[in-house]
C-alpha cells in the first residue's frame, strides 16, 4: 500500500514506523530501497541471516558505482536501457537554471554518455574519476569517434559536441568537467548492487549536502529504471531533503511494481497532489 506520512517533529515516531516497515519486508523476504538522511544502524537492528542488507553511505567516498547498471544492461544487449540509465545520471549532474540555455549541459551530457559507452565496448566499467581522466585528452577521443560509422550510436551522440568549433568545445568541456568534479566521490568498485527478494538497499544521505542527496536520487531512479517485473518497495525518509524530482514522482505513480512509503517533515501540498493523483 502506498503512503505519504507527515510526522512533523516527532523523529522517534518516524524512526519506529520505518523500522517496523523494514522488519516486515525483511521477514517477508521482499526487496526494498530505503533513503534516509540519518544512519540509524538498521542493519544491526534487523539481524536476519537469510536477508542481505547493502548500505551506501554518501557521507564521504561511497561503495557504489553509478555506471554498473548501465554496463550490465549494455552487456545484456539492451542498449536503449543502458543509455537511459546513463542519461539518468547526467540529467542530475548537468542541470540548467530555469530559462537558461540548455545547449551546454546537453552537449556535456552527450560527451559523458559517449565516454561511458566507449568504456563499455572495451569491457570496462568506468567511475566518475576515470571518465574525467578520459576527457582530459579530447584529441584522442575525437580521433576514436572519427573512425566510427556515422550511424554508430556513439558517433550520433557525441559528434555534435566533439566536432564543434574550438571555442565552443572549450565551453562544453568546461561545463562537463566543472560539474562532474563535484560528484567525484565514488570508489573504484565495479560491482553492481542487485536487489532481489532476499536483499535490500539502505542509502544514507546528508541533510546539508546537496551532492550526496543528488547521488541518492540517481541511485533510486536507476533502480526504478532497472526493475522490470519484481515488486520492490521504495521508502523515502525525509523526502523534503531531496529535490522536487519529477522523474522520481512520475515513476512512483506509473510503475505498477513499485510500492512507496514517503515520510515528510514538511508536507508540501503540491508534491502530495503529484504523487496521489
Amino acid at each position: 500500500m502506498n503512503n505519504i506520512l507527515y510526522y512533523g517533529n516527532n523523529a522517534n515516531k518516524k524512526k519506529e514506523l520505518i523500522l517496523n516497515k523494514v522488519i516486515q519486508l525483511v521477514n517477508d523476504s521482499k526487496p526494498f530501497i530505503l533513503f534516509t538522511s540519518e544512519n540509524n544502524n538498521f542493519s544491526s537492528t534487523i539481524g536476519n541471516a537469510k536477508y542481505e542488507l547493502f548500505t551506501v553511505d554518501l557521507n564521504g567516498n561511497y561503495n557504489y558505482n553509478l555506471f554498473a547498471k548501465a554496463k550490465n544492461a549494455y552487456d545484456n544487449n539492451d542498449l536503449n536501457n543502458s543509455i537511459e540509465l546513463l542519461k539518468n545520471v547526467t540529467k542530475k549532474i548537468y542541470t540548467t537554471p530555469t530559462g537558461g540555455d540548455t545547449y551546454w549541459s546537453d552537449e556535456a551530457s552527450n560527451i559523458f554518455v559517449s565516454l561511458a559507452l566507449l568504456s563499455f565496448r572495451r569491457n570496462e566499467c568506468p567511475t566518475i574519476k576515470t571518465i574525467l581522466e578520459a576527457s582530459s585528452n579530447l584529441e584522442e577521443l575525437k580521433k576514436e569517434v572519427m573512425k566510427l560509422d556515422v550511424t554508430d550510436v556513439v558517433y550520433q551522440i557525441g559528434s555534435n559536441a566533439l566536432f564543434a568549433p574550438e571555442e565552443t568545445l572549450y565551453g562544453i568541456t568546461l561545463v562537463f568537467k566543472t560539474e562532474l568534479e563535484l560528484f567525484k566521490k565514488d570508489t573504484d568498485t565495479n560491482d553492481e548492487i542487485v536487489i532481489t527478494g532476499n536483499s535490500g538497499l539502505i542509502i544514507v544521505g546528508n541533510k546539508k549536502d546537496h551532492i550526496s542527496n543528488t547521488i541518492a536520487e540517481i541511485i533510486i531512479d536507476e533502480h526504478i529504471i532497472a526493475t522490470k517485473e519484481e515488486k520492490i518497495t521504495i521508502i523515502i525518509d525525509d523526502f523534503d531533503v531531496l529535490s522536487n524530482d519529477t522523474y522520481l514522482i512520475n515513476s512512483l505513480k506509473t510503475k505498477k511494481n513499485i510500492e512507496y512509503n514517503i515520510y515528510m517533515l514538511d508536507l508540501k501540498e503540491y508534491i502530495k497532489e503529484q504523487i496521489d493523483t
